[in-house]
């Protein structure tokens, strides 16, 4: 019983760090796909993800429809990673790096995103 909890509360956080990755690569500071080289990570009708038809866009911020994950359908090798996010309270989210194979998320480096309340810091 432990492990299918903590696999859901794993399944959790993987949406939200991916929440907060497409939050940060579709916010207004993000430059344009037009300049100096750079990409966003998904279009503005998300038709370069996968795992697109739980999520939406609504003003230029990609909005989870429940704990579902978002991918990249593309592969990122070099890049710059800007995040801004704001976490409600006993919150616990994040973002998974370089995973690769979808199935094999969790051995992934991963930012976490949590917020205890207790004011511990980890880093």
């Amino acid at each position: 019983m432990k492990i299918l909890r903590a696999h859901t509360s794993l399944a959790g956080f993987a949406a939200g760090i991916v929440a907060i990755t497409l939050f940060a690569a579709c916010s207004p500071t993000a430059q344009d796909s037009g300049s100096s080289g750079w990409e966003s990570l998904f279009a503005p009708d998300l038709s370069n993800a996968i795992g697109a038809e739980h999520w939406k866009m609504e003003d230029g911020v990609l909005v989870a429809e429940d704990h579902e994950t978002i991918w990249t359908k593309k592969s990122y090798g070099d890049f710059i990673l800007d995040l801004e996010f704001k976490v409600a309270k006993e919150s616990n989210s994040g973002v998974f790096l370089r995973s690769g194979d979808i199935s094999k998320v969790l051995a992934a480096l991963e930012i976490q995103v949590h917020e205890s309340g207790d004011g511990t810091k980890y880093g």
